[in-house]
């Protein structure tokens, strides 16, 4: 099958960045076919903008002609349109080309008006043959806020005018430049516009995305809004590339605890802010699109590369709610994977998915995102392991004291064969280094195990009941799983086999020292016969070690990337784990 075409009508970057460049790189990198009509030529890099030479309306109209005759396009996408001459020039074109017996591919309109510094990059009257000439025609808009703000005013004052003329364009303009007026503060405010927009423009089939990146807002801020959009609004998070999905409050405290430490991506005191785009479907159905604020220089060109990508997909055959999802995963890849070019903002890195990889490199903004795949791999069994009614009694202090005696002799057990399990790592490592790690490993879980000993004696467990004591079915399945792969696997296998044990004491950790802060009631230290526990796996020293594993995992990850196959075999080592973790929790309640 021949790769799609499509067609990108916008201006020109000398600097590569954004425009028909972006586009380019884009639509290319997506499997389809480029084709370019130019607006205008622009002189510029990543500092800013040093000169603009628009190309004559009648050319662009030549240039349509030429290529729609030869290369019929699966989708269309606008960018810079310069003037209102080139706009007509671009309706006048499309629909002599596209006449009633032939349909017109769906077009996506990236309304190039209103900058970031929320100047106005469209003449008056070209801003009003967008509105009432080109948006009509539209599949897709993906307007910012300030443009979604000066659409609205344009279109309401073409509703109350029986004639588009009428409405004084250039004042509406200066209203909006002054601040004047309604605005969009919210998440609310922005599917009330999309939803108005479409309801003006009265257009079958379209959608309207408001790009929500000049609206960044603290998760409290996030949170409090989410409560208060509109029922049966969709939301979903796009963080899977950094993370944010699986990084969401009460889901994995262990790696906003790692994220914290391993990046400078913001200072202690800068807190980490949240982005949301909302799609207004034709239907009224509402999708919102939330992701932390990407920290980076490299965001020019952003808006046309989304468009871009959202125009590749739609001719790929997606569904428009699918072309638009993977267009922002896309768009937030290409600005993580990106290197800084240039003195100023520097463009995305569009190429990313040509290497084709099972798993992004780690970067400030997503510093783990071998274990942000574990985890999103087994979410239900993930919860059902750190939040297991062992943990909820333990950290109430309800716990049987039989269960958890019986518990942590079945655990002085598993500690011998997880110090067995890091020695087998010793031997199959290749480098003095992790022979080392490994060894070191082992010699302080023998030193743990000592301490264990007291500990048990606190709960009237002697050192030769422990010894006495055989080993429970659970506890054998689970250390004889690890210490399988541990012969027939390689010390990558093993460091994952051993891996759910360490992250999740960990995150368990946090989570019950999360419920003691919160005064819900739900974890208590006073009176609890299993405080030391609790202390124990939420200090600094447990918490320390947590962090050392997730970077010595995500380091060897990085220097010898996994193919899918390989992936494939180690998510299920993680996954079989995790679920023999919380067996061993069941085991202990059972008394088993």
């Amino acid at each position: 099958m021949s790769s799609p075409t499509v067609l990108t009508i916008a201006g020109s970057d000398s600097g590569g960045g954004a425009g028909v460049q972006a586009d380019t790189k884009t639509i290319q990198v997506h499997g389809c076919f480029a084709t370019n009509v130019i607006t205008a030529l622009t002189a510029q890099n990543t500092v800013g903008v040093q000169g603009v030479h628009e190309v004559p309306s009648d050319f662009v109209k030549r240039q349509m002609e030429s290529v729609l005759s030869d290369l019929p396009p699966k989708a269309m996408k606008t960018g810079m349109l310069a003037s209102s001459s080139i706009i007509r020039a671009v309706i006048e074109q499309l629909r002599y080309t596209y006449a009633e017996s032939e349909r017109m591919p769906p077009i996506v309109i990236d309304p190039v008006m209103i900058s970031t510094s929320n100047h106005t990059l469209l003449p008056s009257d070209a801003i009003g043959e967008l509105c009432f000439g080109l948006l009509p025609l539209a599949r897709v808009i993906t307007p910012n806020i300030q443009e979604t703000e000066l659409l609205l005013r344009c279109l309401r004052a073409g509703k109350a005018n029986q004639h588009h003329s009428n409405v004084k364009v250039g004042e509406l303009v200066k209203e909006q430049e002054a601040g004047q007026g309604d605005r969009i503060q919210s998440i609310q405010h922005m599917i009330s516009a999309g939803q108005e927009i479409a309801d003006i423009l009265q257009a079958e089939h379209l959608t309207v995305l408001v790009k929500g990146g000049h609206l960044p807002m603290s998760k409290e801020a996030l949170k409090s809004s989410l409560r208060d959009v509109a029922k049966g609004a969709e939301v979903v998070w796009k963080g899977e590339s950094n993370g944010a999905d699986v990084e969401q409050e009460g889901f994995v405290e262990v790696l906003h605890a790692y994220r914290s430490q391993a990046t400078d991506q913001r200072s202690n005191s800068e807190e980490e802010k949240y982005v949301v785009d909302v799609m207004v479907e034709a239907d009224s159905r509402i999708k919102l699109f939330v992701a932390p604020a990407i920290k980076s220089a490299s965001t020019h060109g952003t808006g046309c590369t989304l468009s871009a990508a959202i125009a590749s997909n739609i001719a790929l055959g997606k569904s428009i709610s699918d072309a638009i999802s993977e267009g922002i995963a896309y768009t937030q890849n290409a600005i993580i994977s990106s290197e800084p070019k240039g003195e100023g903002h520097g463009p995305l890195n569009h190429g990313h998915i040509s290497v084709r990889r099972a798993l992004p490199v780690p970067s400030n903004n997503n510093p783990h995102p071998f274990v942000s795949h574990l985890l999103r791999s087994t979410a239900v069994e993930w919860q059902s392991y750190v939040k297991h009614p062992f943990v909820q009694q333990l950290g109430r202090g309800k716990l049987d004291p039989e269960a958890f005696r019986h518990y942590i002799i079945q655990d002085w057990h598993y500690l011998r064969n997880y110090a067995r399990a890091h020695s087998l790592g010793a031997y199959k490592a290749t480098s003095f280094a992790e022979i080392q790690a490994f060894s070191e490993i082992s010699l302080h879980i023998a030193r743990e195990s000592e301490m264990h000993v007291e500990f048990c004696k606190s709960f009237g467990v002697s050192l030769q009941d422990l010894e006495n004591a055989r080993e429970s079915p659970a506890n054998s399945a689970y250390s004889r799983y690890i210490l399988d792969i541990g012969v027939q696997g390689d010390v990558t296998e093993l460091l994952v086999a051993v891996f759910s044990c360490l992250l999740g004491y960990g995150e368990v950790g946090l989570y019950l020292q999360r419920k003691l802060e919160d005064g819900s009631g739900e974890v208590k230290l006073e009176g609890n016969r299993y405080k030391r526990w609790i202390q124990d796996y939420s200090g600094t020293d447990f918490q320390d070690a947590v962090k050392r594993g997730i970077r010595t995992l995500e380091k060897r990850i990085e220097e010898d990337p996994p193919s899918p196959a390989r992936l494939a075999r180690l998510t299920k080592i993680w996954s079989d784990c995790v679920k023999l973790e919380a067996a061993f929790w069941q085991m202990g309640l059972d008394k088993s």
